[in-house]
């Protein structure tokens, strides 16, 4: 799947005003999180004005309101001070390999769930403990600070910080566990969702008397199940693994020059989904007309709750089992056959400086410790591996690692048969050019734009269906790596919008399933109030691009020869009303605004060399 932004999470997450002296420098340019930072924490944007640490709630207006809510600090990431060096991190080869299971496998597994729950119960009771860093409450906030300091590389989403930094999180959650558990073996489980049996939570994350169980997740189950169903889906997770080759594209660029608010990776853009469909949503969503979100469930003023947030997204069980899943995909990834490497499988960043980029993080014994990328990038040298996933989009039916698709064009059609299956459809001829494409149409007029690269004035895109054509050069190259770029996407401030891209399909509606037509979206999510909680209703310029790499949809449609293409932008609206529906073609308020579009035939990072 080369598409989605994480569109629905940071409605709360606040930027922070502390100054750049307080971080120690990337080696990137970018900053992370030191001893100065964590001494100097005050009550950071999004605190309650009283400065109890109480929750910020964006209310149905947009205005800005101090609610109290027991069990959550929404705003106040302020992790433990540290007096003293921190010690660095050294492996441990001594002891045996811990092996993370899947949900599907540990959820018959009695005493395994009555012992992850009892660790969750051991970090409850511990949150009344402002020091111990095991506690749920200073776990939370270990994600909850990297979101509201500084969105360069120490804000370590949207960019190639998002997997190792994770990782590296979840390894000391999982020492947390293991301390409090007094037992080393003890490993975290993942959940599978991408595989259909998986798709939402466990029963015992579902019973509100369990350490599993979150209030604070969406009231609306059907509706997070129909968003998984759709973007994680195995289909889409193959897509992801299969269809994206290029590391700034799987793991997203490390220039924050290239977009003042980040490029995600194919990766973090997947992994969005769960936390909007797990995370509790408003009714209401601000400048939206009222009658289109009826109001339902128990919570009709709050925006984003705990797993919808990045800042209060540790508070939720689910999520640590969703990012062993993300780091799990990211193994599954580099197993992936890559014609374009020396080793023939997708490879990681060989740069220094994002191998020498380094972290903070609090071990279980409440010493300090830095470790840096390249300790993480092999997971036996954390300690464990993972047991063998029973997702239905691996060629193998996960016997083995590695599935057979190909990013080369002449091998792109080796997919898992289910795989396959799933995601091709009935289809025309391919067309080369948009009349010829249209002319299979002529129950229909259809009218288009046109994609340039630099746009003679910003097209809005968002209040319904458009059509759009874009020029392309076929090329000759066995699996030449091509990428469907928009650049300089605004969009307002206080408002989210989920724009589908699709590729030679002018009938496409919503209902449609995925397939290789979908190459992606664009997708924006609500900024964070200022620091007066004004909650800003004006465009602005992020400069913004979005790449989608297309070649696999390409080949699979048959459209190598083609020097046009039809791009169809479908606007879609995730929420709940009356009937439990969780996706409406319905006119959006919210628009984004495109500068340009091109398809670039190479890499990323030649692209923005250029």
């Amino acid at each position: 799947m080369a598409a989605l932004r994480v569109f629905l999470l940071a409605a709360v997450c606040i930027f922070g005003a502390a100054s750049a002296e307080l971080f120690g420098a990337q080696p990137d340019g970018g900053l992370y999180i030191t001893p100065d930072v964590l001494n100097n924490c005050k009550s950071l944007p999004g605190t309650a004005a009283d400065g109890s640490g109480n929750a910020m709630l964006l209310t149905a207006t947009g205005s800005v309101t101090d609610i109290k809510e027991e069990g959550t600090d929404l705003g106040d990431c302020c992790p433990l001070p540290y007096k003293g060096t921190p010690a660095k991190f050294t492996p441990d080869s001594s002891k045996p390999l811990n092996v993370r299971r899947s949900w599907l496998e540990v959820q018959n597994d009695p005493v395994y769930m009555a012992k992850l729950a009892k660790g969750f119960q051991m970090m409850r009771d511990l949150d009344g403990n402002s020091k111990s860093p095991n506690s749920l409450k200073n776990q939370a906030r270990v994600h909850c600070v990297h979101c509201t300091t500084s969105k360069t590389q120490g804000y370590i989403h949207n960019g190639w910080h998002f997997l190792p930094w994770h990782r590296a999180e979840i390894y000391y959650f999982e020492q947390s566990m293991q301390y409090l558990l007094q037992d080393p073996t003890f490993a975290m489980p993942y959940w599978e969702w991408d595989n259909p049996a998986g798709t939402w939570l466990l029963p015992q994350y579902l019973d509100s008397k369990s350490a599993l169980w979150d209030s604070k997740r969406t009231q609306n189950q059907s509706a997070g199940i129909s968003l998984m169903k759709r973007y994680n889906s195995p289909e889409e997770t193959y897509k992801a693994m299969t269809g994206i080759n290029d590391p700034y594209l799987f793991h997203g660029l490390n220039d924050p020059t290239v977009s003042s608010y980040g490029n995600q990776g194919t990766l973090e853009i997947l992994h969005g989904w769960p936390h909007s469909a797990v995370g509790a949503q408003a009714q209401f969503q601000p400048g939206l007309d009222p009658e289109l979100f009826p109001e339902s469930g128990t919570c009709a003023t709050c925006r984003f709750h705990d797993m919808g947030s990045f800042t209060t997204s540790g508070w939720d069980p689910a999520f640590w089992s969703h990012h062993y899943n993300i780091d799990r995909l990211w193994e599954e990834w580099l197993k992936q056959p890559n014609p374009n490497t020396t080793s023939g499988v997708n490879e990681n960043f060989d740069e220094p400086a994002w191998l020498e980029s380094t972290y903070t993080f609090y071990r279980a014994d409440g010493v300090m410790e830095t470790i840096q990328v390249k300790d993480v990038l092999d997971t036996k040298n954390l300690g464990y591996v993972y047991s063998p996933a029973l997702n239905s989009w691996n060629a193998t039916n996960s016997v083995k690692s590695g599935v057979a698709g190909r990013v080369a064009a002449a091998a792109a059609a080796a997919a898992p048969a289910g795989a396959r299956k799933l995601l091709q459809s009935a289809e025309l001829p391919p067309a080369l050019t948009v009349d010829e494409l249209l002319a299979q149409y002529p129950e229909k007029e259809y009218t288009y734009g046109e994609l340039t690269p630099k746009l003679e004035a910003p097209v809005h895109i968002g209040r319904g269906i458009s059509h759009w054509r874009i020029k392309r050069t076929p090329t000759t190259i066995v699996g030449a790596q091509e990428i469907l770029i928009f650049s300089n996407i605004s969009a307002r401030m206080d408002e989210r919008s989920i724009i589908e891209v699709w590729i030679n399909k002018p009938n496409v509606t919503i209902k449609d399933k995925l397939s290789w037509h979908y190459a992606g979206a664009l997708t924006q999510i609500p900024m964070s109030p200022n620091s007066n909680n004004v909650l800003s209703t004006q465009l602005y310029s992020t400069a913004k691009n979005r790449p989608l790499q297309i070649n696999t949809d390409l080949y699979n449609l048959g459209l190598l020869k083609a020097t046009e293409l039809l791009i169809t932008l479908v606007p879609v609206e995730y929420f709940v009303d009356e009937q439990n529906n969780a996706f409406r073609a319905a006119p959006q308020f919210s628009t984004i605004s495109l500068g340009g579009a091109e398809i670039h035939q190479g890499t990323l990072k030649s692209y923005f060399q250029k």
